[in-house]
């Protein structure tokens, strides 16, 4: 019968301190490991550590148990779309002299914190302010 799990530190010394396993079937040696806390792409977006199985040993108090070999667990985090874009400065200004038309005035950015590629990218910009001369590109 497997009567435990230990969770070991990973390489660099991260990741066991977030997880644990726990025995689902003694007799098939079934476990499952877990987080203790939830898991943030954007602390941390890939997590590996070792684990080791414990059989129930000898005696009542499981003195002399043996252990597994260690196993290696990696676990990706995946992101989910949890920020909105934010504009890097909160005020855009320009001046034009008038009569002329300009391909550029001025130039924004924003920025998504959200940690995947799908869901920190800015895809375009729009214009909310009705009716103004002015058009914006994705660019």
């Amino acid at each position: 019968e497997i009567c435990g799990f230990r969770v070991h530190n990973g390489p660099g010394g991260s990741g066991s301190a977030q997880f644990e396993a726990v025995v689902l079937d003694r007799s098939t040696g079934e476990g499952l490991v877990r987080s203790k806390e939830p898991l943030d792409c954007e602390s941390q977006k890939e997590h590996s550590f070792t684990i080791q199985a414990y059989d129930c040993g000898e005696g009542p108090d499981g003195t002399n148990s043996k252990k597994s070999h260690k196993a290696t667990v990696h676990v990706r985090v995946n992101d989910v779309n949890e920020f909105s874009p934010v504009f890097v400065e909160r005020r855009y200004e320009a001046s034009v002299p008038e009569g002329r038309l300009f391909d550029r005035i001025v130039r924004v950015e924003a920025v998504d914190a959200d940690c995947s590629p799908q869901y920190s990218q800015i895809c375009f910009y729009d214009i909310i302010t009705p009716n103004v001369p002015f058009t914006i590109d994705n660019d």
